[in-house]
């Protein structure tokens, strides 16, 4: 693959290799391709010298067709032997288990293997090495190994990762290591964290090594099975049928992973069963989790022939009906639609995307209003329903694919879908999977569609499930009355000050609160009633002020209720252990994580606890480190900033100001990813100030 290659009497040339500059190049090919054609590109290159490693993905299928065995594919020890006598020069074998491999299994002479930890260190050394080298990444196909499991012919693991959200700085460092679309961003009071979407892990466990202590493990409880419903179905009985159609065009939109594919499996053999045509079209491409699936589905009554009177998909303004699951892939799929013919059912939850994941791009989506003008305005507006399908059918079946199930319900009920309810119910219980479940789910909708208090109920337990910030009281009380300010300021405050209290003590909080006032002052002679600058300064210099060390941690692993959310979610027996890297540890050369029992790390956090009178102190055994050197300089550095602003703050460079104070949100991490980022803003703010 077009690569340039210097050395001997000149220079040899592959391809596009006229066009480019670098001396070495990477090539991804899977063993699919590998085994059917992508060895000729390998011997190809070999004859012409070329410098260059390919990358192949050993992961055991066809992912891209839908999962077929590779055929032809050989072993990996097979595949090192052929290509160390095709002329490889070195080949390292990247696998998750480097002990899965067959005892006596021979690998050729110039091969290695290698954990997956040290991809990045063996890609470093291959791009070194003149001539054509082979990195092998073996492990099994994600989408495969998910369906092994839900089919019981491959074991499940029974440890699960959660994130403790209080400690988490949300700096993406572990959707970054992990590549995986399971590591979510969520907004909370305090800002950007993340959380383990259970329903999509794979158990992969990478995301442990993320450079934080906020990682719990947690060994499920073998005998535990949990119940159906987390708060029950609401009583009530389920409506009579509607008035179906025909025939109609649907169009499923969601991202891999979901069970988007299977929804529109479930319709089309319900109308089968009806006596239809049903005619589909899933369209996944590299999307078997994470990216944007949708399905095409146009059911049809026969000719008088019996042939199929349809194409498979639906054309541009032909829907009858979407079900969407995921907003942004909607938008994407908008001009299927039609504003006099399509209905819409619409969950409106919102699943992050990649630079999402890894912290690299924006924290937070659009406003829903923006997504609701582009689909209401490709669509019949007036007859689409809006519901928070996941969080219903996260809280009363504790199950994401319940939800879509949900939606099927509520669209049947509108009169969507031109198949019976006792087909979809029938198709459900030939799907074989959580089927008392799904008929509920599907149940549940139907009432959705008509009963607007039950779907107003259930959304409102959703949404009051973070009820705000207690009421302050007393002293903390009175600071919050000084600064004063909008509603917005005043629980930005209530937040905060409680936990500075905590974090040291009293005459901490009123430090804190004595700079605030002093920029809400500033701000309001000069722009009244807004406070952007002052909830902006609030919430970065909490940030500065609240550093997680090793005491922070402690407090914060101990106010946390994660053990109770564990053994709530994987049964009351379950074994928690937290992941951290005590210092010392570190000091020694050990730089990997060590479970921690719950019994034994909650004793080790109360002794923290107690001894953090000592931060930043004489006797601080943590406190003479870069990392915490930098933070306690950071909180001065933060004030002069503030004070700073205030007095070239005028009412032309406001939202300017704003900018620049809310740059320490940069700020992000622990260790060696928290010194990175704290450069990146000292980079950023020295621009910003100097363009002020």
């Amino acid at each position: 693959f077009g690569i340039t290659h210097m050395g001997g009497e000149g220079v040899q040339w592959v391809g596009m290799a006229p066009f480019l500059n670098e001396k070495h190049r990477f090539q991804n090919l899977g063993d699919g391709t590998l085994a059917h054609s992508g060895s000729l590109a390998i011997r190809q290159a070999i004859s012409a010298g070329t410098t260059v490693t390919y990358k192949i993905l050993y992961n055991g299928t066809v992912a891209m067709t839908g999962g077929q065995d590779a055929a032809g594919a050989m072993s990996v020890p097979d595949l090192t032997r052929s290509l160390s006598a095709e002329g490889v020069k070195r080949i390292v074998v990247v696998a998750d288990d480097v002990d899965k491999y067959p005892r006596g299994a021979v690998f050729a002479p110039n091969a290695r293997i290698e954990d997956r930890d040290k991809l990045d260190e063996v890609q470093r050394e291959l791009r070194e090495i003149e001539g054509v080298t082979v990195l092998i990444y073996d492990q099994q196909c994600a989408a495969e190994l998910r369906r092994g499991r839900k089919r019981g012919t491959i074991e499940t693991p029974t440890t699960r990762v959660m994130i403790n959200e209080d400690i988490c700085e949300g700096c993406g460092h572990c959707g970054e290591i992990s590549n995986c679309a399971s590591v979510h961003p969520v907004q909370t009071p305090f800002g950007r964290k993340t959380q383990i979407h259970q329903e999509s892990c794979n158990f992969d466990l990478t995301c442990l090594g993320g450079n934080c202590p906020a990682f719990v493990t947690v060994e499920i409880d073998p005998d535990y099975r949990p119940g159906k419903n987390l708060t029950g179905v609401p009583d009530g009985d389920v409506p009579a049928d509607p008035t179906i159609p025909a025939e109609a065009n649907v169009l499923l939109v969601g991202i891999g992973g979901t069970g988007v594919v299977t929804v529109n499996q479930v319709i089309s053999t319900a109308a089968l069963l009806d006596g239809k045509f049903a005619n589909g079209l899933d369209q996944t491409g590299l999307a078997q989790k994470g990216g944007t699936v949708v399905s095409n589905l146009r059911i049809t009554e026969a000719d008088e022939s019996g042939a199929i009177t349809a194409s498979n998909r639906v054309v541009d303004g032909g829907a009858d009906a979407m079900l969407i699951f995921d907003l942004l892939s909607a938008t994407k799929n908008i001009n299927r639609a039609d504003p006099e013919r399509t209905r819409a059912v619409v969950s409106t939850a919102l699943m992050p995307t990649g630079s999402m994941v890894s912290g690299r791009g924006t924290d937070k989506f659009p406003e829903l209003d923006r997504f609701r003008s582009a689909i209401d305005g490709a669509t019949r507006a007036a007859e689409n329903v809006w519901l928070d399908a996941a969080g219903i059918g996260q809280r009363v079946f504790a199950s994401q694919p319940a939800a879509n199930v949900l939606v099927v319900g509520l669209a049947y009920q509108r009169g969507l879908l031109p198949v019976t309810s006792a087909s979809i119910e029938r198709a459900i219980e030939l799907n074989g999977v959580a089927v008392e479940t799904n008929l509920a789910a599907f149940r549940l909708g139907r009432r959705l569609a008509v009963e607007p208090t039950l779907l107003a109920e259930l959304e409102d337990v959703v949404d009051t499930e973070n009820a705000g910030p207690a009421p302050l009281v007393g002293k903390l009380a009175a600071l919050a009355n000084q600064i004063g300010g909008s509603a917005e300021l005043q629980q930005v405050l209530a937040y905060r000050l409680p936990e500075l209290a905590d974090y040291q003590n009293m005459k901490y909080a009123d430090q804190f609160a004595k700079d605030i006032t002093k920029i809400r002052s500033a701000e309001k002679s000069l722009v009244g009633d807004r406070t952007d600058l002052s909830e902006v300064a609030a919430r970065m210099l909490y940030k500065a002020m609240a550093y997680k060390d090793e005491y922070e941690v402690a407090r914060l692993a101990l106010k946390s209720d994660i053990v109770g959310q564990a053994k709530a979610r994987f049964g009351p027996d379950a074994k928690v252990s937290y992941q951290l890297k005590p210092p010392a540890l570190k000091s020694a050369g050990y730089d990997k994580k060590i479970g921690i029992p719950e019994a034994a790390g909650r004793a080790m956090f109360e002794a923290l606890k107690r001894t953090k009178r000592l931060r930043g102190r004489a006797l601080d055994p943590f406190g003479r480190t870069e990392e915490r050197r930098i933070e306690r300089q950071l909180i001065d550095d933060y004030r002069d900033l503030l004070a700073t602003l205030v007095t070239k703050l005028t009412a032309d460079n406001y939202d300017q100001t704003v900018d620049i104070a809310s740059l320490y949100d940069m700020v992000r991490g622990f260790d060696d990813i928290k010194l990175a980022n704290v450069e990146r803003y000292r980079t950023e703010l020295a621009t910003a100030l100097a363009a002020y």
